[in-house]
């Protein structure tokens, strides 16, 4: 519906003539905020929630990926789904041969973060005398046979490379390696 006549507007805003109708048309939600004082303060608060509601959905979505920094985050092959007539396959253990070894470690036993490149290996302790002193040398036997220096002592007592090249990185602080206490900790506990 259209007016009919003009609607005169005074000078601060009221509207002067009584067509109210016909200037809600005109005006459209100008005049009906006019009316509702409060309304636009109701509007803001809906926007923010949507905002809100949208930001929270995100940050779970995003909760929910896995983390590309983190060493879990590894794609691994999908098995095939089975069906009521198949049988499992045999899963492959890569350390069968060294799992029942004294001394063997992998990132599942430790329960802590694994702090090598590798999945697991072999911790061996050797105790030893140097200067009067009763020192123990801990080493990790990598999976291909490769063997570290793991702390100190072996490092200084030994012509083995130090375990640097497959000790990871902090993701989180630049510069800094993860926590290998714990791993030489296991290796002092051979001795």
């Amino acid at each position: 519906m259209r007016p009919t006549g003009l609607v005169v507007a005074g000078d601060e805003g009221q509207i002067v003539s009584e067509q109210t109708e016909q200037a809600e048309e005109l005006d459209g939600p100008q005049t009906w905020l006019k009316d509702h004082p409060n309304a636009s303060a109701g509007i803001g608060c809906a926007i923010v929630l949507v905002i809100v509601s949208l930001v929270v959905s995100v940050v779970i979505w995003a909760a929910r990926q896995p983390n590309p920094l983190s060493s879990d985050s590894e794609v691994q092959a999908s098995e095939p789904s089975l069906t009521a007539t198949d049988e499992p396959a045999p899963s492959k253990d890569p350390y069968a041969e060294i799992r029942e070894e004294e001394g063997f470690v992998s990132k599942e036993d430790l329960r802590t973060k694994w702090p090598l490149t590798v999945k697991a290996g072999l911790l061996t302790c050797e105790a030893t005398e140097a200067g009067g002193l009763e020192l123990q040398i801990v080493t990790f036997i990598a999976p291909e046979g490769d063997q570290y220096a793991l702390n100190g002592t072996a490092q200084s007592q030994t012509d083995l490379p130090a375990i640097d090249p497959i000790w990871k990185d902090d993701a989180l602080v630049e510069g800094v390696k993860l926590n290998i206490g714990p791993l030489v900790d296991a290796g002092l506990a051979l001795c």
